[in-house]
């Protein structure tokens, strides 16, 4: 099933899709509100997939969800007229091996827990452990939400879901309705790689941001992808088992997605964080709205 040329190629389009709907937004954001700040295509992809969310629940609702092509096309005419490069740097990377490292080992460890669901073999479609169960859920919810808005209640069906935060399925849902992406594809392969790694390079913004410290930051990258409580030390003394899944007192970092919206709520909070911290030094008003319009968000991600 890991073979198939074309679950590959949907991967890599899928990949390059979502980076572009969001990077695109967020760079020109950025480059309005806060020209001074020292931005990375993570943090334009975090205030770009708020963005993206936010413009797509507004069209909904208005029943005008074609009008996203138009913002899709002032923000690339935008973005055009910016003249600006990517902002990468190979240096960066030679600077930072071990922030890379951390960040690949995170962004393995978290996928392990959700990639292979969704995929067909000879013996059908397989979701493993929790995916089997709130996984085809907001399966269920995101495939809805291609064709549907208000969203119906998968449960329930007839009737319209109601206090649920569902930004994350309509995000999926509108890359898939407008690209022709299989929305499982995006929900448990190509969203779980593109967050996981822009939380990783978000973290270590903050950490940096917060304290003028590249270690400070490399270490919270470190508790972002590895903190954890203790409950799996109790299952081993207590029941003799060795298990990371078991007596959670708090969510594990390394089972993020396995709770999608908190994962896509965790990416816009430290992004509209990053901007805030930014804001409280410029002292600007409409950096101070963007910032906020940013963290509201996280509302319909995750409450």
């Amino acid at each position: 099933m890991f073979i198939n040329l074309e679950f590959w190629l949907q991967l890599a389009v899928g990949i390059i899709v979502s980076i572009w709907l969001f990077y695109v937004p967020g760079k020109v954001v950025c480059s309005r509100f806060f020209p001074k700040l020292s931005e990375s295509i993570s943090l334009c992809c975090g205030i770009g997939l708020s963005l993206w969310v936010l413009q797509g629940y507004f069209f909904a609702t208005l029943g005008l969800r074609n009008l996203t092509w138009v913002y899709l096309v002032v923000s690339t005419y935008l973005f055009l007229r910016l003249k600006k490069k990517i902002n990468f740097s190979f240096s960066f990377f030679k600077s930072n091996k071990i922030l890379f490292l951390i960040i690949f080992f995170g962004v393995l460890i978290q996928n392990l827990a959700v990639f292979p669901s969704g995929l067909k073999d000879s013996s059908g479609i397989r979701f493993y452990d929790i995916n089997a169960f709130d996984g085809i859920y907001y399966l269920t919810l995101t495939k809805n939400l291609v064709t549907n808005f208000p969203p119906q209640e998968p449960g329930f069906w007839g009737h319209n879901l109601i206090n649920y935060h569902y930004f994350s399925n309509l995000v999926i849902a509108d890359i898939a309705r407008l690209f022709q992406l299989p929305v499982s594809l995006l929900q448990f392969q190509v969203f779980p790689l593109l967050l996981s790694t822009f939380l990783g390079f978000l973290a270590f913004k903050l950490g940096k941001e917060f304290t003028g410290n590249e270690n400070a930051g490399k270490f919270f990258t470190f508790l972002i992808y590895f903190g954890s409580d203790f409950g799996y030390i109790t299952s081993l003394v207590l029941l003799k088992n060795f298990s990371i899944t078991s007596l959670q007192p708090i969510e594990t970092s390394s089972l993020l997605f396995t709770n999608p919206p908190r994962a896509f709520a965790e990416v816009v909070f430290l992004s509209g964080i990053i901007l805030l911290f930014y804001s409280l030094k410029e002292k600007k008003i409409l950096q101070y709205l963007a910032s906020y319009v940013i963290l509201i968000s996280t509302l319909g991600f995750k409450i």
